[in-house]
């Protein structure tokens, strides 16, 4: 029989037997566990941790686009039923005529026109638009004032 000898001068099963060769003693727990100890598994942990935050990271930056999308929509709804009223208005059309135009080249860009003022030649349009945000499964509205009227400079 061949035994190794380690450091203490013994071999393995003289070492675990104990000094006077008793009962087997439990080894230390770095040694049962292996070459990792308790860190076992730690690193699928990072790892989806990792994952959990790009994914969050790029769940927000998708509703953040969207938003911005959204709200320039908006703008170009409110700004483009303020040029229909206005040039409505510069006809000599009357204000409801003017803002029905308003109404209906919003609804078309994707907005409601919530309110229409003629004055003269010149047109006050709020047009709101309704979004839903995936991240709160909720919906927001986006208000837009626009002004079209002719230029006070000739």
């Amino acid at each position: 029989m061949t035994s190794v000898v380690h450091r203490a001068g013994r071999d393995p099963a003289a070492a675990a037997a104990g000094p006077a060769g008793d009962a087997p003693r439990a080894l230390p727990a770095a040694h049962r566990t292996g070459r990792w100890g308790a860190d076992r598994g730690s690193g699928t942990l990072w790892a989806l941790t990792a994952m959990a935050v790009i994914w969050l990271a790029a769940v927000l930056a998708m509703t953040v686009g969207g938003v911005r999308a959204a709200r320039h929509r908006a703008h170009t709804a409110a700004d483009l039923a303020a040029l229909a009223a206005a040039s409505h208005a510069a006809t000599g059309a009357a204000v409801g005529h003017a803002c029905r135009r308003a109404s209906e080249v919003a609804a078309a860009s994707g907005g409601r026109v919530s309110a229409c003022v003629v004055r003269g030649q010149v047109a006050d349009v709020t047009v709101v638009v309704t979004i839903r945000v995936p991240v709160s499964s909720s919906r927001w509205r986006l208000v837009v004032r626009s002004r079209a009227g002719p230029s006070t400079h000739a």
